[in-house]
């Protein structure tokens, strides 16, 4: 995010916001419902792209805890801190991606193209490991925060871009009489005569005050030279109190200028102030430290770019390589219809990539902006907030030639530095140029917002980057956004954590962003357009070093369960210094498989009322989805502030009669179950995995993914689970992921019902790649209100297929798929990936440090010098006969457990994992199955530091049938 606005302090609104576009806006306000008069669903077409193919979102980290408490781009040493962190403690965990935030507006370095080219000039002008500097003023523009300053007052006080001389600014605000003193020390300083200037604003109705005397403030120097005998040291002091209006009694910032003599190499910069009246404010911008006569001046320098003027600086390119070098992807946060306003002191040095052989000449970047008057911030096509200044950044004119270039050149020239994901910012802002609580923030672009969206969504495609869309105003449920984007916000900004970013501050909807403010509400309100093929829901950043009170474990456990469940990325934003004891919330490695599978469920919906209309439409307490394996996960959630009971009938809302339940924080086997009735804690939560008691895979259409105006209803009884959906409308579509243990053909039934004879097509679709591996039409008879079946032959390769019903022609109502046996001697409840060629896929895992492939076997392994314990598991349904289950395995070192296990019920076999250095095959017969038994299978490794065992070809074998 950029410099953004929040609400942590009480303002009076009218006078000064000590925040800025660091600090994304808090609502001041809480806006009621509205009626609608139209069923709002997901009527728009989805981006189909190798990403939401993929279900669930990325598991990653963010810069954005630090940035946002520190109000600070991000610098690089924290930033290497928090990679090594990260690679060293997550990524073993599936966590494969590092992205930076906002905070951007000291990003102005631009290559010749007009792109910036780091996070911060900072990255460019002194990259890490360079000498320290010395002999100068720091952070004189604060366009690093508070950087090199100390501020002692009992007042509020920060830095943000609000009406800013230039860039940032750092402020001084109290609602009642306070003094402040604002000062840095400068030491390495060659002896001679120096000047001090900055820039002072009162910009409050007391600005009179300080005029005549009634509230005093002064610039002063001091430390420049030693006292000798009793004699003190010597000060210069200017009281800050002359050209502080216009001439119409307006507040401006004045220049203040004062000079000292050096004699000891150092020198002390003190800013007081001592407000006598309420709500006063102090400004301080632009503070500059020169000898005298000698203040340097940029116009006599020959204008070089950031590569030939600082050949040693760190772009986004060096930090990319890094964490690629760590195998984890690279995140980038910017907006490609920004545009800097160094364009415009230098307009002839940036041209638009692809145009500088033109016929005509080449397109110049500052040709494709409104600047209006270059010399007022207030002119102009700009991004500010509303309170613009001359580093305010401009929106790109969509509708000049060129601007199609820029933009996915833009895209390009990212992938190019190593990006992998782009989060894209402030949308809601550039389609309206209005914000909720702030009101009118700029120009209006919604005649060319869709444009500017496919362009970055083409490019985004063709370069293999996922985009990320982030505070859109999601009009008409999104309809546009799900077009062109992978992900979309779907909440208001993390901004201080804990419960109240889950799931409190105002619970009803508004038009605009952010149309739902907390995680519970957006994921619950946005769950008809997520799924395959479909939008992955953000919720933002994950801070659980926030959360406090008696609930606060539970909150924890409840966050990261929700989220898993939506299929939201999963994004860490804890540092090293403030994690605590929470790793094992974001390291249970259960839930973790979930999104490895692409898990995104959807609440138990009670009607098809829209949840903008009506809140008791969906129960955000109560979610479930199915996984590739046709397992299901349920989530039972407390959002209460007492203790709650929930019993889920397995029947009622999955449409199974029973199953074998594990409970995923617990790590706890429950048995065979037909329901689950507990009692929760406030703001506590269980999620279980419920394997079904049965050799067929019966998905649900309820929850699988769905688009183009499929509704979900529960008005014709018959049905299974908690209800069914609606398909109507030529075009319209349903998408399961379906995995399977062998390639081939499989018997394939809808559950259907229809009111006239309708026609519908089966596509089968690689996840990786989209194509398509197999199609069939199906014709579907009218039933008279009744529920059918329709049997098909599907052809599906060996791991998730992407298996989606297109309506043809006519409308049927669609209940669930069923997979039944192969035409091969093959059964779906058939161990999977027993040769682990596809990773870990439909094994779980209690140990994701220990365990690896190598040369695609399972090597479980010591990383250090201490012992380790490692299980790893899947739950099978075959029919019912003898088996026999055979393995390759061999052990070395000392291991006080190494065993394959085969668990029904509370039978288990074992066969221990002999000490070898070559591989030997082992084996567990005469295992007994009968109807609906749920076999649990794996391997047990409690090892002394040193250990390692190898496994590869699991297989289990039908030797009898019953």
């Amino acid at each position: 995010m950029m410099n953004r606005f929040s609400n942590t302090r009480k303002f009076n609104k009218n006078k000064l916001l000590g925040m800025s576009l660091l600090t994304k806006i808090a609502p001041f306000t809480v806006l009621s419902t509205i009626t609608f008069t139209t069923i709002m669903t997901g009527s728009a077409s989805a981006q189909d792209t190798e990403y939401t193919r993929q279900g669930a979102g990325p598991m990653y980290f963010s810069t954005y805890e630090y940035q946002f408490t520190n109000n600070s781009y991000m610098h690089e040493d924290e930033y290497k801190k928090d990679i090594d962190w990260m690679a060293q403690n997550f990524k073993p965990y599936g966590y494969d991606m590092i992205s930076t935030d906002g905070w951007i507006e000291g990003a102005s370095l631009l290559n010749k193209n007009g792109y910036v080219v780091s996070h911060n000039n900072n990255w460019m002008t002194n990259p890490l490991g360079s000498k320290p500097i010395t002999g100068q003023l720091q952070n004189g523009d604060f366009e690093d925060g508070l950087n090199g300053w100390n501020v002692e007052t009992n007042a509020y006080y920060g830095v943000d871009s609000n009406d800013a001389y230039e860039g940032s600014k750092l402020w001084v605000y109290g609602n009642d009489p306070h003094t402040a003193k604002v000062s840095q020390t400068v030491t390495g300083l060659g002896n001679g005569n120096y000047t001090v200037t900055a820039r002072v604003k009162f910009p409050n109705g007391d600005v009179n005050d300080f005029i005549n005397g009634t509230s005093t403030a002064n610039m002063k120097l001091k430390d420049f030279a030693d006292g000798k005998d009793v004699e003190a040291a010597p000060e210069q002091t200017v009281e800050l109190k002359d050209g502080l209006t216009d001439a119409s009694g307006k507040p401006i910032y004045g220049l203040f200028e004062v000079h000292a003599e050096v004699t000891n190499g150092r020198l002390t910069i003190e800013f007081n102030v001592d407000a006598k009246a309420k709500d006063s404010s102090f400004q301080l911008d632009d503070v500059e430290l020169y000898k005298t006569g000698e203040k340097p001046s940029q116009d006599n320098e020959p204008f070089q770019y950031p590569s030939e003027k600082y050949p040693e600086g760190h772009t986004w390119k060096y930090w990319g390589n890094y964490i690629h070098e760590k195998g984890m992807k690279f995140g980038v946060y910017y907006n490609p219809l920004w545009v800097s306003p160094e364009v415009v002191k230098h307009p002839d040095k940036y041209i638009v990539q692809g145009t500088e052989h033109n016929p005509g000449g080449p397109i110049y970047v500052t040709d494709m902006i409104d600047q209006g008057n270059p010399n007022d911030p207030n002119d102009g096509d700009r991004f500010s907030g509303g309170s613009p200044n001359a580093a305010s950044l401009y929106w790109l004119n969509v509708d000049y030639p060129g601007a199609e270039q820029y933009i996915k050149g833009y895209v390009k020239y990212f992938a190019d530095q190593g990006a992998d994901f782009l989060r894209v910012d402030f949308l809601s802002w550039y389609e309206t140029g209005k914000d909720p609580n702030l009101g009118t923030v700029g120009q209006a672009h919604e005649m060319d917002y869709e444009t500017a969206l496919k362009w970055m969504s083409e490019a985004a495609r063709e370069n293999h980057i996922t985009l990320s869309l982030v505070m859109p105003n999601l009009s008409n449920h999104g309809e546009l956004e799900q077009k062109y984007g992978d992900m979309i916000r779907i909440d208001e900004d993390t901004f201080q954590g804990g419960w109240d970013h889950i799931s409190g501050r105002r619970q009803s909807w508004q038009p605009a962003w952010s149309q739902w403010a907390n995680a519970f509400q957006g994921f619950t309100g946005f769950s008809d357009i997520s799924g395959r093929s479909n939008m992955m829901l953000d919720g933002d950043f994950l801070r659980l070093n926030t959360y406090s009170g008696d609930y606060a474990e539970n909150e924890k456990k409840t966050t990261m369960s929700l989220y898993t469940l939506a299929g939201s990325p999963l994004a860490i934003s804890d540092r090293p210094d403030t994690i605590g004891n929470d790793y094992k919330y974001y390291q249970n490695t259960e839930l973790i498989e979930f999104n490895k599978m692409g898990l995104v469920g959807k609440p138990i919906y009670e009607s098809a009322v829209p949840y903008e209309q009506s809140n008791g439409s969906r129960d955000s307490q109560r979610w479930a989805g199915q996984l590739p394996d046709g397992s299901w996960v349920v989530g039972l959630f407390n959002r209460q502030d007492a203790s709650q009971t929930f019993d889920f009938n397995f029947k009622d809302e999955l449409g199974i009669e029973k199953g074998e339940v594990r409970d995923l924080w617990a790590h706890k086997d429950l048995g065979i179950q037909s329901s689950s009735k507990v009692t929760l804690a406030p703001h506590d939560s269980v999620v279980y995995k419920i394997v079904p008691a049965n050799t067929d895979k019966t998905f649900e259409a309820e929850v699988a993914s769905y688009s183009r105006g499929v509704q979900f209803a529960k008005e014709t009884k018959g049905y299974n689970g908690f209800g069914y959906l609606k398909v109507n409308k030529s075009g319209q579509s349903v998408t399961y992921a379906i995995s399977t243990s062998e390639a081939g053909v499989y018997h394939l039934k809808l559950n259907y019902s229809a009111d006239e004879a309708s026609k519908a097509a089966l596509h089968v679709r690689d996840v990786k790649s989209g194509e398509c591996t197999y199609s069939t039409p199906i014709s579907l008879n009218a039933t008279k209100g009744k529920w059918k079946e329709a049997n098909e032959k599907v052809k599906l390769k060996e791991g998730t297929n992407l298996v989606t019903v297109h309506d043809a022609s006519g409308s049927f109502n669609l209940d669930s798929i069923t997979l039944r046996n192969a035409q091969v001697d093959n059964t779906p409840g058939t161990l999977q990936n027993g040769d682990f060629n596809k990773g870990f896929d439909n094994w779980s895992r209690s140990n994701m440090v220990n365990q690896s492939i190598v040369n695609g076997a399972v090597q479980i392994g010591g990383t250090d010098a201490n012992p380790f314990h490692s299980d790893l598991w899947q739950y099978v349904v075959p029919k019912g006969g003898i088996y026999t289950l055979r393995a390759n395995v061999k052990r070395n070192g000392n291991f006080d457990d190494a065993y394959l296990y085969v668990q029904n019920g509370k039978d288990k076999q074992i066969v221990e994992v002999p000490a070898s250095e070559k591989m030997k095959k082992v084996t567990i017969s005469h295992i007994n199955v009968s109807k609906g038994d749920v076999l649990k299978i794996g391997n047990i490794a409690n090892s002394q530091a040193g250990g390692t065992l190898t496994m590869d070809d699991v297989q289990l074998i039908r030797e009898e049938s019953k």
